[in-house]
């Protein structure tokens, strides 16, 4: 726009139609030439139209007609508001839209004119003045919807061609559209995730298993010995495990366990006096329920066995310092790592033994020695932190060899120097093979 307009269009209209000059007036002047167009067409059209003149809100009290005329003749361009209102004179006989117009066309700007009709056509919103331009090109919002009246009168104002600008604008929304939709559906997962997350957090998660390893003092299934539902239920007992939150380490961390329970075909924890098989062979002693509890850091603190009716058997306190998730531990080297397990005798029992007579062997501390995989490899008695303890077969320990599952296949008494050393009754250990169900 020249430096000597000082509006950049004068709406002239019928106060009768006032809010259609209302609306033109405020969408022009919010209106914004979207740059990747404007570097399409040329930086020298303008970025935005403003000021745009409106008598009612733009022109201060006191002043009189000539200072309408002075504003018309700082305006680039006139727009008018083209209705059978503004076509013919008011009650009092003034015709001040044809006068607006008149005075325009005096000062050399007809083809700087835009009609828009808003109520009829041509021949009816059209003012004398108007009707004797000929041919004038107008916007008929009769016609359009208010986007297109916009676009077209834009156009107009910028000296592009309406389609061109549309299309472009198209263009741009449609991009818009796509960016929308692209931020809707990264919010919807971000929400679904979040949610997702929350429900991952609070809700328990059940695997079953035919058997389980300790690693880190935790029970774990072992993978190739997964059951299904259906499986469980045809089974004389099975493990269930119990998780609920995840571990240190973000979204996809490993789970927490929080209990194991030995379970009958039925769901309900199983009676340890009745695992009794074929060929009186029976699998080795395990807890019926084990609950776990972890510290703040998520480190286990201790493992409670109890019985099929929830009763305290033997509880575990873990202890140590070192770099795990699920255990404090001590690495040293060659990858074996040691870890206390302190193990309290309740109701006459301790960890390992249903020995009536296991709380006289004064065994109060086992010393693990673990894989790197977190199995143990071996297990000394101590009677406190410096003392070793014998158990009530006289060993002083028991290492462990293990298959490929980590399961024990092969249990060696050990002696106060850690060699392998007979029971009182003169037996070196004991050797056990498992069948594709976990059993001995």
């Amino acid at each position: 726009m020249s430096d000597h307009y000082a509006n950049y269009a004068f709406i002239s209209y019928s106060h009768k139609d006032e809010k259609w000059a209302v609306w033109i007036q405020r969408k022009l002047e919010a209106y914004r030439l979207p740059s990747v167009i404007r570097k399409e067409v040329g930086s020298t059209v303008p970025e935005r139209i403003r000021p745009v003149f409106r008598d009612a809100t733009d022109l201060r009290a006191g002043r009189l007609r000539n200072n309408l005329q002075q504003e018309l003749e700082s305006s680039r361009f006139l727009i008018v508001v083209c209705s059978p209102n503004s076509a013919r004179p008011n009650a009092e006989g003034k015709h001040w839209v044809n006068d607006e117009v008149t005075h325009f066309v005096s000062l050399g700007g007809a083809d700087r004119i835009v009609p828009v009709i808003v109520e009829g056509d041509a021949t009816t919103a059209f003012g004398p003045k108007l009707k004797e331009l000929g041919d004038i090109l107008a916007v008929d919002a009769t016609k359009k919807s208010r986007a297109r009246t916009l676009n077209d009168i834009v156009a107009a104002l910028l000296d592009l061609r309406p389609d061109e600008l549309w299309q472009r604008e198209e263009r741009l929304r449609r991009r818009k559209r796509v960016w929308r939709i692209i931020a809707a559906t990264a919010a919807l997962l971000v929400a679904a995730a979040s949610a997702w997350r929350c429900y991952d957090l609070n809700v328990t998660h059940v695997e079953y298993y035919y058997d389980w390893v300790d690693e880190w003092g935790i029970p774990t299934g072992i993978p190739s010995q997964r059951l299904t539902k259906d499986q469980v239920r045809n089974r004389l007992f099975s493990y269930r495990f119990e998780y609920k939150g995840r571990q240190k380490g973000g979204f996809f961390a490993p789970r927490i366990l929080q209990r194991v329970v030995m379970q009958d075909a039925d769901g309900r924890p199983f009676d340890e006096d009745m695992i009794f098989l074929p060929e009186d062979r029976y699998y080795t002693a395990r807890p019926v329920i084990q609950v776990l509890a972890y510290l703040e850091d998520k480190t286990l603190q201790r493992i409670d066995d109890q019985d099929k009716n929830g009763i305290l058997q033997v509880r575990h306190n873990f202890s140590g310092k070192g770099a795990t998730d699920v255990e404090n531990v001590r690495i040293v080297s060659g990858g074996v790592s040691y870890a206390f397990v302190v193990s309290g005798v309740v109701d006459g029992k301790l960890f390992g033994s249903d020995d009536e007579d296991a709380t006289r062997t004064g065994i109060s501390r086992f010393f693990h020695v673990r894989d790197e995989n977190g199995r143990i490899l071996k297990t000394e008695f101590m009677r406190d932190r410096e003392e070793m303890a014998q158990d009530e077969n006289g060993a002083y320990g028991i290492a462990y060899d293990r298959d490929g599952n980590g399961r024990p296949i092969r249990e060696t008494y050990l002696g106060y120097e850690g060699e392998p050393h007979a029971s009182r009754w003169g037996v070196a250990g004991t050797a056990r093979t498992f069948s594709k169900d976990g059993f001995v």
